[in-house]
């Protein structure tokens, strides 16, 4: 009755993930994990689209070691306006573990992911530190930027885009984000410093010196 139960649950919300983790664990708990795959596995057969679904089938492919079965649902997770960034993350972390990841499928996660969640602070500095690395230092100033925009609070966030400026040397741009931080963190140093060498390398000396 029990297993009856919960696969017509399982019919009836395809992507609740506490029923489809309960179906797995129902499954599992009896020593049957394979049955339990094989649903999940014709759930997403039957809606690829599925991103709750592809979730839970990432997580038992992490589990078993299977690497294709996990980049493969990646996409559609990613893609996911169910699942939330912290678990896209998490995944995405787990993809950093892995030998030889093409650096084109990064590119298009980051892309999907900022896309997905325009005003993630997380999804929006990931894009940006993807760009980075690919040498698009003007496209991934423009996503820090924009996670600021959204989350203008959040200390780390500015350190991370002071500090991404200085570092490119893109002094204008430090100089106009520092006046910004400053008003939002009158008491931090960082910010003022920050504000000193954009002022300093941008022909404004006795504001540096201020």
């Amino acid at each position: 009755k029990a297993e009856e139960t919960l696969l017509q649950l399982k019919k009836e919300f395809p992507q609740n993930i506490e029923v489809l983790k309960t179906v797995i664990g129902f499954y599992e708990e009896r020593g049957n994990q394979e049955k339990a795959i094989q649903l999940i596995k014709e759930l997403v057969e039957n809606e690829p689209e599925n991103g709750v679904a592809q979730f839970i089938l990432a997580q038992e492919y992490i589990r078993n070691e299977n690497r294709e079965g996990f980049l493969n649902a990646l996409p559609s997770i990613i893609a996911s306006p169910d699942i939330q960034v912290p678990e896209k993350m998490q995944l995405l972390k787990h993809m950093y573990s892995l030998p030889n990841i093409d650096q084109t499928f990064v590119m298009e996660l980051s892309k999907s992911l900022a896309e997905t969640h325009k005003n993630s602070a997380e999804s929006l500095t990931f894009r940006a530190e993807v760009l980075s690395q690919t040498g698009q230092t003007k496209e991934a100033l423009r996503f820090y930027r924009e996670a600021i925009k959204n989350n203008s609070s959040e200390f780390r966030l500015w350190t991370s885009v002071l500090g991404f400026e200085s570092a490119h040397k893109d002094y204008q741009a430090l100089y106009e984000d520092a006046q910004d931080a400053m008003s939002y963190f009158p008491t931090l140093p960082f910010v003022y410093y920050a504000a000193a060498e954009g002022a300093l390398f941008t022909d404004k000396p006795e504001e540096a010196l201020e």
